[in-house]
């Protein structure tokens, strides 16, 4: 478990998990300590036929029923105590991979990981809704220290235990009740893939966020589209193309699809309302991928401080959904 991983009954209910609507922004302060390392498991999900559907926690690949089947679809959650200055509540953290990556460089970056993480704060973006969601974190200095003292924390350790070989198969038969459910019903808003597809190891150190994949051609090595060219699945689902463009381990894919995917951006007319949140996300993107802004969050604040200054933001402003359309032109300017 734990940063490196990204590469019991619990009576916790949703209110007490971190949540965030599509297209907007939050900040929210870490509450582990030097040393701790987020709890980490491998999640099934398994359609009910109510059309719900169920999150479960695998027991491991040897027991667990839904391993078994091959059938059901697979992902690495990781969660931990963060202070959520919206509601200012504590609230449980659940995020995949790509999330826990990011937050994981910024540990590196300011030595949270060994000094804790009473310095900084984290500004935490969430952009489209179902398989198209992606979430940029950036840090942003703290202002006022948290009392941390007087907060309760949940015991992550106790609400995130194994379901057992039974309950699961209870849940794949039908037979068990909601009334004994523990993790969140919820599906699942970001692509995942089942061991059939690919066979990801099982000891932690890589998910299936991160599998890397070869191919000699444009036509695609592996899932349920295996043979298919990507042209050919945008036509028949666009967002597997979508998704294969921002979390494909193999370049010449991953460009492809870009490609694809900018071509038919570039044919629709772009609506009034759009031209801000299409600007934040040039800006996001180039500071996501290009190497200069890998890791270096220092250098991504410095450049946002520098676009915003003013009489009235001295320090700059930390959030892009605060900037105006004159800010945000002046920072792709400054970061491309």
């Amino acid at each position: 478990m734990g940063w490196n991983d990204a590469n019991g009954e619990g009576k916790t209910g949703r209110d007490d998990y971190f949540s965030l609507s599509p297209n907007t922004t939050k900040l929210i302060h870490i509450l582990l300590k030097a040393g701790e390392e987020p709890i980490s498991y491998w999640t099934h999900y398994i359609p009910l036929s109510n059309g719900k559907g169920r999150s479960v926690i695998c027991p491991g690949r040897d027991t667990c029923p839904a391993c078994a089947s091959g059938k059901y679809k697979t992902s690495r959650k990781h969660s931990f105590n963060i202070y959520d200055h919206d509601s200012k509540t504590v609230k449980i953290l659940e995020m995949g991979n790509t999330v826990i990556q990011q937050l994981g460089l910024i540990g590196d970056q300011f030595e949270c990981k060994a000094k804790g993480w009473s310095d900084i704060d984290i500004s935490i973006r969430r952009i489209g809704q179902g398989l198209e969601t992606q979430y940029v974190v950036i840090p942003v200095p703290v202002k006022n220290k948290l009392d941390t003292t007087s907060l309760k924390l949940h015991n992550i350790e106790n609400i995130k235990t194994p379901h057992s070989e039974q309950e699961i198969s209870n849940i794949i038969s039908g037979k068990a009740s909601s009334e004994h459910s523990r993790a969140p019903i919820q599906k699942p808003t970001e692509e995942v893939v089942t061991p059939a597809d690919i066979n990801f190891p099982w000891d932690g150190k890589e998910g299936e966020e991160e599998q890397q994949q070869t191919s000699t051609n444009k036509s695609l090595p592996f899932g349920k589209y295996q043979g298919k060219t990507l042209e050919e699945v945008y036509t028949i689902d666009p967002s597997y193309v979508k998704w294969c463009s921002e979390n494909i381990g193999d370049v010449s894919i991953k460009q492809e699809a870009r490609r694809i995917i900018s071509g038919e951006q570039d044919k629709q007319p772009v609506r009034a309302g759009d031209e801000k949140l299409i600007l934040i996300n040039k800006i996001q993107e180039i500071l996501n991928l290009d190497k200069r802004y890998q890791g270096k969050f220092d250098v991504i604040i410095g450049k946002m401080k520098e676009a915003t200054q003013s009489p009235t933001f001295p320090n700059g402003k930390t959030l892009l959904t605060d900037y105006s359309m004159d800010e945000l032109n002046k920072l792709l300017l400054l970061v491309q």
